[in-house]
């Protein structure tokens, strides 16, 4: 007998003595060849599970795979769709303050945007935004232009839009602000 079977054979008996009437070598040997009728039907199936399982399993990880690298390019696109927005705002907003053009819709609609990014955006982000936002009103161009450019600097980090760049890039100021000023 093979050690399977005296294991077997030893299970069946130290258990069967309680559980079931077992009683003798023939009925414990019937019962082996029921575990042997389904260990044959196990290695048959076996193969197919597991040639099943071989093409299954690469194609569930390939679709996880795909369906975070969309979910990272669709994050990407609306940051990037988001922050676009709030420049343009920026601009509308602060150039149609001291004229007729201004509308309140974007005003509004500029603050939803500063509040939504203040809840889910990067924390560097959403700090430059509050320093840029705390210099409306003041005099100090150089302010303004410094807290813009630190902005821009924090989104562009955010996009990881030439990381390496970031260090060399230039003080600015938002473009409409500066040309009104230099076309009064």
């Amino acid at each position: 007998m093979t050690n399977i079977k005296v294991l077997f054979i030893f299970i069946i008996w130290s258990f069967g003595i309680k559980y079931s009437k077992i009683n003798t070598y023939n009925e414990l040997m019937e019962g082996w060849y029921k575990v042997e009728v389904i260990i044959e039907l196990l290695k048959t199936c076996i193969p197919t599970i597991v040639g099943a399982l071989i093409v299954i399993v690469p194609t569930a990880i390939n679709k996880k795979m795909e369906l975070k690298q969309n979910r990272e390019e669709q994050d990407f696109k609306d940051k990037q769709q988001r922050y676009t927005q709030l420049i343009t705002l920026f601009t509308r907003v602060l150039r149609g303050q001291n004229n007729e053009e201004y509308d309140k819709k974007d005003f509004d609609e500029l603050i939803n945007l500063i509040n939504t990014i203040n809840i889910t955006g990067d924390l560097n982000v959403v700090k430059s935004l509050n320093e840029y936002v705390q210099t409306w009103g003041k005099k100090e161009e150089a302010d303004q232009n410094a807290a813009y450019s630190s902005l821009v600097k924090a989104i562009r980090a955010d996009l990881s839009v030439d990381e390496k760049q970031i260090k060399n890039f230039p003080e600015i100021g938002l473009v409409e602000i500066n040309i009104k000023r230099k076309s009064n």
